[in-house]
């Protein structure tokens, strides 16, 4: 792995994410946005907060940068954990010398 970030984040307005996913991408830091504490939200506010977001950051039909996500996640009930890993080992995968490098 080079320089990708998970970024942690607990639900705070689209705004903030933005800022920081605009700022990787112009670094040309593959990111994946992990939304922390999903489970202090009701199902309809996760689902708006995953829309509002994803609407926000493929605006225009592109994306901001190398960007995954956003990934609800919440240390109480263990959500999002496997995507996040995923994501993971997918970056490692894409890696020089990693498993799908030739």
């Amino acid at each position: 792995m080079g320089g990708e970030t998970v970024l942690a984040v607990p639900h705070m307005g689209v705004v903030e994410e933005v800022v920081i996913l605009e700022w990787l991408a112009a670094a040309d830091v593959p990111a994946c946005l992990a939304l922390t504490k999903a489970d202090k939200l009701r199902q309809s506010e996760r689902r708006k907060t995953v829309d509002a977001l994803a609407s926000t950051m493929t605006a225009g039909g592109g994306l901001y940068g190398r960007w995954a996500g956003p990934v609800l996640c919440s240390a109480k009930d263990g959500r999002g954990r496997r995507e996040i890993l995923a994501q993971m080992a997918q970056w490692l995968a894409d890696a020089p010398g990693g498993s799908s490098a030739a």
